[in-house]
């Protein structure tokens, strides 16, 4: 997350995260800013730990209520379905968002996801006729190679 809003940022987009890696300081300028009459952030990245509480719900109904919640946006969608069943069953729990803002889009992103995994991404997002978008997983720019290395020569005296 750090990353992607640091490079957000870097091109004039106004974004945050929130984790637990910061600051109460910069966690409160992040929630103040959200509870102001027009905040300044359009993308704020979160966890699924942070999505399952009751105080952040919370907070998304009332950015909600007040036209400013337009898209809930799952990057690594496909943690729902391989983290989610036991690992991090937070990931789960991002599917409530569906009941909570049934007219809000939710955009699903992965790069990884086989169609079983696919299918139980959607039922769990409670997804009504998705749009797919599917590209190869063949990326011919990634190539392993293998080199033998007597590195052990290295420290000899």
């Amino acid at each position: 997350m750090e990353n992607q809003v640091s490079s957000l940022k870097s091109k004039g987009i106004p974004a945050e995260f929130l984790s637990s890696t910061q600051t109460t300081a910069n966690k409160n300028k992040i929630h103040e800013d959200l509870d102001s009459g027009n905040p300044s952030l359009k993308l704020l990245y979160v966890t699924p730990e942070l999505v399952a509480t009751s105080g952040f719900k919370a907070k998304l109904t009332k950015l909600h209520n007040r036209g400013l919640l337009g898209l809930v946006a799952i990057d690594e969608a496909h943690c729902i379905s391989t983290w989610g069943h036991d690992f991090r069953p937070s990931y789960r729990k991002i599917s409530s968002l569906r009941k909570q803002f049934p007219d809000i889009p939710i955009l699903a992103l992965t790069a990884t996801a086989v169609p079983k995994v696919q299918k139980d991404v959607i039922s769990s997002l409670s997804l009504q006729n998705p749009v797919i978008l599917k590209a190869s997983f063949n990326r011919p720019n990634i190539f392993y190679e293998g080199i033998i290395l007597d590195f052990l020569d290295h420290f000899k005296d």
